[in-house]
């Protein structure tokens, strides 16, 4: 006889209570991170969107005066404009 056998009925479905409580919670858990995983993602692009948006509206004044360097947020290894005729490439 096993050991989930010999036991009561009551033991039984107090096992099957939790053995279900625990697979709904980790479950639950999983869904929760998830979905957290997916909002920073979508917040990261969001947010990367916006800077290239005000880059490139202000990069024509930058290029006109041979700006090729400018400062930006943390989290930016590099950063510079490269004209259509690769002018600032090598800077």
């Amino acid at each position: 006889m096993s050991a989930i056998q010999s036991m009561s009925i009551g033991r039984r479905l107090g096992l099957l209570m939790a053995a279900s409580t625990g697979v709904a919670l980790l479950l639950s858990y999983a869904a929760s991170a998830y979905s957290q995983i997916d909002q920073y993602q979508r917040d990261t692009r969001a947010q990367l969107s916006t800077l290239a948006d005000i880059t490139a509206s202000n990069s024509a004044a930058a290029l006109a005066f041979g700006e090729h360097d400018f400062q930006t947020g943390p989290g930016f290894f590099a950063t510079g404009l490269v004209a259509a005729d690769q002018r600032g490439a090598a800077d």
